[in-house]
């Protein structure tokens, strides 16, 4: 049975499908503004307003629940505020503390309700685990409302924004109010809590507002692209999370928005340019080329200093671990650095001008190190081992102008054009 055939499948997978958009787009800015703890306050801190709620109810209104539940993270928003402007608690402290306190009243509340007899708790679980299949128009209707308010608010106020964001002294300096600011954002991120509460549930609706936020970091390199990435990502979480929970009734929504969006965090931090994998590839192709440059020096320094003259490259010239030692001997052979001669390895003509290029850059460096920084010779030679693998030739071009095209090294060796 597909999804569109339950009687209010359009309504969960378009109200998901804004619920992911909605986080993504708030969540950028509450994780830029250091404060991605908030969302895990303003949804543990609703308990006690959606219980006392339903206590003098008697019954699950939905709309009541929810102004109850608004009304209480707003308090604990302006709890917050209150603590950090008045005692020297920080913002981290204060938001931590505030938490505990609502979430413990809340579970208080929790236990005399299920002990009351003639009120039945029944929906109560929905905004604790969170599950979308009740979704309905309204719902709907009222999220899409919120995230048009956001979108509104941050196209207009983007500017502002961006300055509150990354350089708040200059803001106020250029007359942004950005207290103002600052309260507006706050407002429009509770409304988004508030409303996720019953398909993502109390306990995980934070994951859905500061997980695409995260991964969408990982990725971007600007404002504007972090927050497509970051609603792109909370949308597919949402769509997908809410898919799962109504075809499979025993799901809760919360954990399977969150699981899918935890499961694009992974591989974005794995595979993305910025992620882990890359980074230790990176770090791999780095310790490979500075061991074939390494045996390429080694040989060069033997041939000039006469030890070597038939430019022999032995096996044990390339230093590193077992598998860099591979790679290296075979990016020897393949940029045709080496050449098999007479039974034995031997640096090709290619091979014996990097070498040239590589003892340029070493000495270029040592020269520097000596007139420019006044290092004693002696102490150049380890801090020059590092930068020959690391100057580009636009560099050498400059440095051989700035020191004014040396031709000896601080010990006396030949510097070759």
């Amino acid at each position: 049975m597909g999804i569109f055939s339950i009687v209010n499948g359009v309504y969960v997978m378009a109200g998901s499908l804004l619920l992911g958009a909605l986080g993504g787009l708030l969540g950028v800015f509450a994780v830029l503004r250091k404060q991605g703890l908030l969302g895990d306050v303003l949804s543990h801190a609703a308990l006690p307003g959606i219980v006392l709620s339903f206590i003098f109810l008697g019954e699950k209104n939905l709309p009541i629940l929810i102004l109850g539940a608004l009304v209480s993270g707003m308090i604990s928003a302006l709890l917050i505020d209150k603590i950090v402007a008045s005692t020297r608690i920080k913002m981290d402290g204060a938001m931590a503390v505030v938490l505990s306190w609502f979430f413990g009243i809340g579970i208080l509340f929790l236990s005399y309700l299920k002990r009351m007899e003639n009120v039945s708790p029944s929906g109560i679980n929905d905004f604790i685990f969170g599950q979308a299949a009740g979704m309905l128009q309204l719902d709907v209707v009222l999220i899409g409302t919120v995230f048009g308010l956001g979108v509104l608010h941050v196209l207009i106020k983007w500017r502002q924004i961006k300055l509150m964001i990354f350089d708040r002294n200059y803001a106020h300096v250029m007359g942004v109010n950005h207290r103002f600011n600052e309260v507006l954002l706050t407002v429009i991120f509770s409304f988004g809590i508030v409303i996720s509460l019953q398909a993502v549930g109390v306990v995980l609706t934070a994951a859905l507002f500061i997980t695409p936020a995260v991964t969408a970091l990982f990725l971007a390199n600007s404002l504007w692209a972090t927050v497509l990435w970051s609603v792109t990502f909370g949308m597919i979480g949402g769509v997908t999370g809410a898919y799962l929970s109504v075809m499979y009734r025993d799901v809760p929504t919360g954990a399977s928005i969150v699981v899918v969006l935890s499961l694009i965090f992974i591989l974005v931090v794995l595979f993305s340019k910025k992620g882990f994998l890359m980074k230790m590839l990176e770090g791999f192709r780095y310790r490979v080329r500075v061991s074939y440059e390494n045996a390429v020096l080694s040989c060069y320094r033997m041939m000039e200093s006469g030890d070597c003259p038939e430019m022999t490259v032995k096996k044990d010239l390339v230093k590193g671990g077992v598998l860099v030692k591979l790679v290296a001997w075979r990016a020897l052979v393949k940029k045709k650095l080496v050449k098999f001669v007479g039974g034995q390895w031997v640096l090709s003509k290619g091979g014996l001008e990097f070498g040239r290029k590589l003892i340029k850059k070493h000495r270029l460096w040592e020269v520097y190190l000596a007139n420019k920084l006044s290092m004693d010779a002696g102490k150049v030679h380890l801090e020059a081992e590092d930068m020959e693998h690391i100057l580009t030739d636009e560099m050498v071009v400059r440095l051989e102008k700035m020191l004014g095209n040396p031709k000896v090294d601080p010990h006396g060796k030949q510097i070759i054009s």
